[in-house]
Formats: C-alpha cells, structure tokens, sequence
C-alpha cells in the first residue's frame, strides 16, 4: 500500500445529490416577466377625465414610492437596504396642487376578491415579483402582458363618488373633455377618407363624444355653455362687472353739413 505524499491534491467534500427531474416544469408556477416598479398612490386631479368602457371617468395620476422623487424618503439598515419609505411629504404636495390622494384602503366590499386583497390595499404583488400593479389588472405566469378588467375599475369610479372620497365631473371639465373628443374626432374623420384604417379609430371618437354629451346632460347643465341661463339677480360678492352701455346701441347717423 502506497502512503500518499503530504503534497498529493486533496479532493473536496460533499454529498450525494439525486435530481428530481421534471418537478419544476410539471408542478411549478413561473413567474410574470414583469419589470419590477415601486409602489405607489393613486391621485386624483378633479380636471383630468377620459372615457373607458362607454362611461367618462377620472384620469388617474400616481405618486411613486421612490426615494428621492416625489417629495420620497427612504430608512435605510446597515446594509444599505431601505426598511422604510416615507411619503408623506409626497401627499403633501399632491394635495398642495388641488390633487385628491385616493387611500389604499379604498376598495369596495365588492371587490375585496380581486387577488384576494380583501380591502387592504388597491394594490396586489404578483408572486415571485417586485412588479406592483392594481387590483383591476391580471398578470399571467411566464408571460410579458397584463390585462386590465375594465368593468370593475369603471365600477371603482362610481363607488368613489358615491362613499365621497371624489367628486362628479364639473359640467365645465366635462365640456373641456368634448370639445378636445370633437376636435380629434373631427380630425380622424378626414384622414378616413383617404385611410380607410383610420375609420374605426373615429367612429370610437364619435361615441366618446355621446358619451361625455350624455355625461354633460345627466349633470344637469346644458351642451353648450352659451346655452346656460344668465342668473338674475346682483353679482356676487368679489365679482367684476363690466358694463357697455353702448354694445348694442344703433349707431349714431351724422348730421348733415351745412352749406357755405
């Protein structure tokens, strides 16, 4: 028996390993290919509106949970990783600019099934992510897309008005909305002409536009706001009135000269 030299290659230590071939493809879930985002709040801005799903509705902003923007701060532990982050800051300045933050918590009993939030949060995690979207929007395992439930999030919007965390459009946003529909709708119209393509795209623009007249009459104002009734009565207080006495007057016939 040869004893073996002190400089001999010494093999390193281990163990038996026996793969379980297939477990993962078979029975285990992949991941959405989301990119990952910070989370955030929704914030509503009461002149912002859109249509979706043949209703008019707000459109939303947000306000990111991002260290360093927004007004976002961020505790960070010993290894440089953050343990907290801090907005209230970020509401401040939303709400400072007129803007409504719309709680996490503002979820109504009818959806509380939605990716099982069951009220918590607006927001969800899709499993092995750091993707953050709302509860109205699907990811789907091993896929780049989502999509989004339409009815539910038009049904939020109704709900939010209702519990007054938001109010009803002004009758002057709503026509601020149709006059940019018209002016769009107006335009694609006459690019259909020449590009049949183009057509659907203003026949969606044409309703948009039903849709926010409807809006403006269920509010009770008129279409036109030259149609709106002048109030009788004395100016309100602080109200600058201009007064031309002469605007409609006849104008006023020369007399004749007189010869020498």
């Amino acid at each position: 028996m040869t004893t073996p030299s002190a400089f001999a290659e010494q093999g390193a230590p281990g163990e038996a390993y026996v793969p379980v071939e297939g477990s993962i493809s078979r029975t285990g879930a992949r991941p959405p290919k989301l990119e990952p985002n910070d989370a955030f709040l929704l914030v509503y801005d009461a002149n912002r509106y859109t249509v979706m799903d043949g209703t008019v509705v707000p459109a939303l902003k947000r306000v990111v949970f991002t260290p360093g923007i927004n007004g976002c701060s961020a505790t960070y532990d010993r290894d440089g990783r953050v343990v907290a982050i801090h907005v209230g800051m970020a509401r401040a300045m939303a709400e400072e600019r007129g803007n409504t933050i719309i709680p996490l918590t503002a979820v109504p009993p009818s959806q509380h099934h939605l990716h099982n939030n069951g009220g918590r949060s607006y927001l969800w995690k899709p499993a092995g992510t750091g993707t953050h979207l709302t509860i109205w929007e699907t990811a789907y395992a091993g896929a780049k897309r989502t999509s989004t439930n339409t009815e539910a999030y038009v049904a939020w919007f109704a709900w939010l008005v209702e519990q007054r965390i938001i109010p009803p459009p002004q009758p002057h946003v709503l026509r601020e909305l149709l006059a940019q529909r018209v002016e769009e709708r107006d335009k694609m119209s006459d690019r259909a002409a020449t590009v049949p393509s183009v057509r659907p795209l203003a026949n969606q623009l044409a309703k948009d536009c039903e849709v926010i007249e409807a809006a403006i009459k269920a509010s009770g104002a008129k279409v036109d706001e030259e149609d709106e009734e002048v109030p009788s009565g004395p100016p309100a207080e602080g109200a600058t009135v201009v007064v031309d006495d002469g605007a409609f007057a006849e104008p006023a016939t020369p007399a004749p000269k007189k010869g020498r």
